[in-house]
């Protein structure tokens, strides 16, 4: 019987929604037989790029007198406790190493892709259509356009 080979290092990049927690799973019935192992990574994106538009009448965005660096901590602690709870309600993901990094999601995911020299990206799509998706862009198909690395996309179920 010939052995089969497949990936050993997949990368999961998640947005915490269900459609990535549907990514993560796959990734790790994967994984398993082919012998290989998980990273989950999140992206996060700089609260400052948003100070840009505060000017530009942007509701709800303050201007002046915010403390940026308390601000990304804090969002960084939001994202590692959603880490674990996502790692605790995918239960085979309890030994999956997990990433936060903070930029612009499809550049940080290829970056660290490259950098982790991974053999796979499997990520979720949120399915935009439309004028979401010309304005928006999607992350997966950003990532699908410009990477080296084979990368499976979980459409959203209906």
């Amino acid at each position: 019987m010939a052995k089969t080979t497949g990936p050993k290092k997949i990368l999961v990049p998640v947005d915490f929604s269900d459609y990535s927690r549907e990514a993560l799973s796959l990734a790790l019935t994967e994984a398993k037989a082919h012998g290989g192992e998980v990273s989950i990574l999140h992206v996060m994106e700089d609260p400052l790029t948003a100070a840009a538009y505060a000017g530009a009448g942007m509701e709800g965005v303050p201007a002046a007198g915010v403390d940026w660096l308390k601000v990304k901590e804090e969002i960084a602690e939001g994202a590692t406790r959603t880490m674990e709870e996502l790692k605790e309600s995918v239960p085979e993901a309890k030994g999956a190493r997990t990433e936060l990094a903070w930029g612009e999601p499809p550049d940080t995911i290829l970056e660290v892709a490259r950098k982790g020299n991974y053999d796979l990206i499997v990520m979720s799509t949120h399915g935009r259509q439309g004028m979401s998706r010309l304005f928006m862009g999607s992350v997966a198909e950003r990532v699908i356009r410009t990477t080296d690395r084979p990368t499976l996309v979980v459409p959203r179920r209906k």
